[in-house]
């Protein structure tokens, strides 16, 4: 219960909010209004593409295939070299 009414004070907070920010807009001239709602849009954007990247980000690293894959990486080089090198000791 606790946690719904707080959902709602956040609901409340967030129309308050939204209604000030219309009525501060509103007293702007409309191409200055214009404006500053593509700014605000575009800085919207930019941070949930911020927040999507960050979020791919650490499920990757979360991955275990991630460490699976670096360890075959580094293993098969070092593996060919030694294996090269005990095949030419084998052979002389």
């Amino acid at each position: 219960m606790t946690d719904h009414m707080e959902a709602r004070e956040e609901d409340e907070e967030l129309r308050r909010k939204h209604a000030r920010l219309w009525n501060d807009l509103s007293a702007l001239p409309e191409d200055q209004a214009h404006e500053w709602l593509d700014g605000f849009s575009s800085q919207i954007q930019l941070q949930q593409m911020k927040d999507q990247s960050y979020q791919y980000l650490k499920s990757t690293l979360r991955s275990p295939w991630l460490y699976v894959s670096l360890m075959i990486g580094i293993s098969i080089p070092v593996l060919l070299y030694v294996g090269y090198i005990y095949t030419s000791l084998a052979l002389e």
